[in-house]
């Protein structure tokens, strides 16, 4: 697997039958970047496989269901400068689950 394949789990929200789930799975198959998906329609959960340069989870929205997402916030203490908090910034950008 290349480096920049990432394998994302994510609760989908809205699919109310199989219909759905294969919908889902089908469209995304078909969007550039994304490798594989496996929607399972009893936990909702699509597991997609993609390619993080050309790819993000934003295409599932782009299919018209919502995904469930969870929100970390951290404080950090202690920065002295710009530039510390420039490093900070440079290196939690870098893994595809950090939005901003």
């Amino acid at each position: 697997m290349r480096d920049n394949v990432v394998q994302e789990k994510l609760k989908i929200i809205g699919m109310h039958c199989a219909t759905c789930a294969v919908t889902i799975e089908n469209k995304l198959r078909l969007l550039k970047g994304i490798v594989d998906a496996q929607v399972n329609l009893a936990s909702e959960v699509a597991v997609v496989l993609y390619d993080s340069e050309e790819a993000s989870m934003k295409t599932v929205r782009d299919v018209g269901y919502d995904v469930y997402e969870e929100e970390l916030l951290f404080i950090v203490k202690g920065l002295r400068s710009s530039e510390e908090e420039g490093k900070l910034e440079d290196r939690l950008g870098k893994p595809p689950k950090v939005i901003d």
